[in-house]
């Protein structure tokens, strides 16, 4: 009877694309449930970013800014300290507006992503009493989803539960969700529709959604030995994308194709088409490689909060799952792109076998599962109040 009444689930995160990549894939397998509504809470911009095609809900989100190669330095840093006190403000704001929204929407269970316009949500949620459910995509848990998850019903992983601080009593490795296009993508179509030949090599450059500068700097001294490899897709963000397609064309370099911003069908077909991938080490960026079991040469941001990429990294590394390469490393000597990159091209059993190797460290239904426990959380929510 339960299952027939009608629930309402609430998605917020965001921040990257990080965060709001899985919220859409977990949306998407809510939306192939019966007797579900989804609403979502999102950060105010100008222009507004809805989440997904979902009705979205606006409010003031501030973050708590920490670099980790700064060190102590950060916290007396006049300008940073100016910015954390100005979004403290924000998240105040935030609060009372969650509240408001919250009020109003009566959501039966909240899905939190993490990322800093979560956490006004999530104290609000707690003030309220509603169940919330956390998740966190990376080793190191963000400091939202670390302060919200004591009240949480569950803490969703992307990683064994092994490698978190949380209460195992109500943590649960489902992995980190993608979004459904990956899994209708096949290697062979996706090189149909790029025209690139079958039996041709293909190297893809991503460095998370906005791209990457130190990447981006130690590719393009090494471009044209590259593009002697293999066919190479370069996204590259929208900041450098003129400057490095002018460059690209003036050193007349061929099979190079250079994207400021790619759409998941484009990067689905790129990422499925590649027989190498250099990449960030974001645990969503990660889990899309270990999804197609590609061989991947990992250039973990080290300035990121915490350093949580690199602990990501290091994790995948020694689970034997890919080439590890740090970033000073790579600006030092950036031939060692084309070094790995021609060596895992020549060495298909070894590509294989990292490829394979990253697929077993993480789960594959990650948004099945999440939405899953989140509509049993909402029913059993529904029959009690």
């Amino acid at each position: 009877m339960t299952a027939n009444k009608r629930v309402k689930v609430l998605l917020t995160g965001g921040g990257s694309g990080g965060h709001t990549t899985p919220l859409v894939a977990v949306g998407k397998a809510l939306e192939s449930m019966k007797n579900i509504d989804i609403v979502a809470i999102g950060e105010k911009s100008i222009p507004a970013q809805p989440i997904g095609d979902y009705k979205t809900y606006y409010i003031s989100a501030g973050k708590f800014r920490r670099y980790n190669a700064l060190g102590w330095r950060q916290y007396i840093n006049p300008r940073l300290v100016y910015q954390n006190l100005r979004d403290l403000f924000k998240v105040c704001i935030g609060i009372f507006e969650s509240m408001k929204i919250l009020r109003k929407v009566k959501p039966d269970v909240i899905f939190i992503k993490g990322g800093y316009v979560s956490l006004p949500v999530g104290l609000a949620a707690r003030l309220l009493n509603i169940r919330y459910v956390t998740h966190d995509s990376d080793l190191l848990p963000g400091l939202t989803n670390r302060i919200l998850s004591k009240g949480a019903h569950y803490n969703l992983v992307g990683f064994p539960i092994e490698n978190y601080s949380y209460d195992k009593s109500k943590t649960i490795q489902v992995g980190v969700p993608i979004r459904e296009v990956f899994r209708a993508t096949s290697k062979a179509s996706a090189r149909k529709k790029l025209k690139i030949p079958s039996n041709a090599k293909h190297i893809m450059i991503i460095g998370g959604s906005n791209g990457a500068k130190i990447i981006n700097d130690a590719v393009l001294r090494v471009a044209d030995k590259l593009s002697g490899l293999a066919y190479v897709t370069h996204q590259v963000g929208a900041v450098q994308e003129q400057e490095i397609a002018t460059s690209i064309k003036s050193k007349k370099i061929k099979k190079y194709a250079v994207f400021g911003f790619m759409d998941a069908n484009s990067y689905s077909a790129h990422l499925a088409s590649a027989d190498v991938v250099i990449s960030r080490a974001g645990a969503t960026a990660v889990s899309e490689l270990a999804y197609l079991k590609k061989a991947s040469i990992i250039v973990p941001n080290p300035l990121l909060t915490g350093g949580h990429q690199l602990k990501n990294a290091n994790v995948i590394q020694s689970n034997d799952a890919c080439r590890l390469l740090h970033e000073a490393t790579m600006s030092h000597d950036p031939n060692l792109l084309v070094v790995y990159s021609d060596e895992l091209l020549a060495n298909t059993k070894e590509s294989a076998w990292l490829g394979n190797n990253l697929h077993k460290l993480f789960k594959h239904d990650a948004q099945k599962q999440t939405a899953k426990i989140l509509v049993d959380l909402a029913h059993e929510t529904a029959t009690t109040t």
